[in-house]
């Protein structure tokens, strides 16, 4: 695991060394970062190409370099999207507050270095891929008053959690919170295990989780738009529609969605970089009760819907549909244990 840390710390962190101690099977490492935000992302990238990591976990600043470190799972803590406001308001000579390797023990905020990282504020969501929506967790403190991103951070992710705390972690924070947290999102199979109605219907279907788990991984893949369009049809086939109302469901089911995204603070839709299987389950299916009320289709809930599905799942022959049906059913599990 990687951890990157915040403004003034270091990879020498009281959360570091909790972290160490909590999981001595997990090598965690931790860089001190230059102050120069290129010269830090710079040296991030070359260490994940170089370690492979399982997990990188950002705090506070750290959370703005993360997020761009991409096809790799990651938790964003109190993540700092602006840091470079925080640090208008301290422009000088600021102390560290861990020990750095280098023995440095401060260092100067100026209008230029405010200026470097506002630059890099500005682009930090561009090339976000499909995998790191799927794999990409944050947690957010109920008492932050220092940062709050939560808003923009669903802009283009999905799942979080909210925890009683501060912007800094205490240990009670890391060990009941960030830690369950790196235990799921380590392994998919924690995660489908952790979440009751997958386990309930495992065990009903006597469905392989192994197979489960290589097609959500394969799914993470696939190209988002086709995914959906997989996805969509066999959400219509679970529901028994009758081929007369397939096209009307099936426009409907995008245009509720199309209505749902332009109608949130995004100016301009995008449909590939804001749509998720998981949206769709959340969103659609109280409205298609709405519209097709008359015709009595398409009206089951969401954990019948998972039910259905892995019926479905040990009928399908096809590959490419399993993989987006695993992928579709592993987002909404992660909504339900959210």
């Amino acid at each position: 695991m990687i951890y990157i840390h915040g403004l003034s710390s270091s990879g020498n962190s009281q959360t570091v060394k909790t972290l160490r101690t909590l999981l001595p099977q997990c090598q965690v490492i931790a860089p001190d970062l230059p102050i120069d935000p290129q010269e830090a992302l710079e040296l991030l990238v070359s260490l994940c190409e170089k370690e492979k990591p399982n997990l990188i976990v950002g705090t506070s600043m750290g959370g703005l370099f993360a997020q761009q470190l991409h096809g790799f799972k990651k938790i964003l803590v109190n993540p700092a999207f602006h840091v470079s406001e925080t640090m208008r308001k301290r422009l000088g000579i600021n102390p560290f507050l861990n020990k750095r390797e280098d023995g440095s023990t401060e260092y100067e905020i100026t209008e230029e270095l405010c200026d470097a990282y506002l630059e890099m504020e500005q682009q930090q969501f561009d090339k976000i891929t499909d995998y790191d929506k799927a794999f990409t967790w944050a947690l957010f403190s109920k008492e932050d008053h220092l940062v709050n991103c939560l808003e923009e951070y669903r802009i283009y992710y999905n799942q979080f959690q909210l925890f009683d705390g501060e912007h800094r972690l205490s240990q009670s924070n890391i060990e009941e919170v960030l830690i369950p947290l790196i235990e799921l999102a380590t392994s998919i199979r924690t995660a489908v295990q952790r979440c009751e109605p997958f386990t309930v219907i495992f065990a009903k279907r006597k469905a392989s989780l192994d197979d489960f788990v290589r097609h959500v991984e394969a799914g993470a893949k696939m190209d988002k738009i086709h995914a959906m369009r997989l996805l969509s049809d066999q959400y219509i086939d679970m529901c028994g529609i009758s081929a007369g109302y397939r096209t009307v469901a099936y426009d409907t089911g995008w245009g509720i969605l199309d209505e749902y995204i332009k109608s949130s603070e995004n100016s301009v839709f995008d449909r590939e970089k804001y749509i998720t299987f998981a949206e769709i389950m959340l969103i659609i299916n109280p409205r298609y009760r709405e519209e097709f009320d008359d015709y009595d289709v398409l009206c089951i809930e969401t954990l019948g819907f998972i039910s259905v599905a892995f019926d479905m799942l040990l009928e399908l022959k096809d590959d490419e549909t399993k993989n987006a049906l695993c992928y579709g059913l592993f987002l909404q599990m992660m909504n339900c244990y959210y």
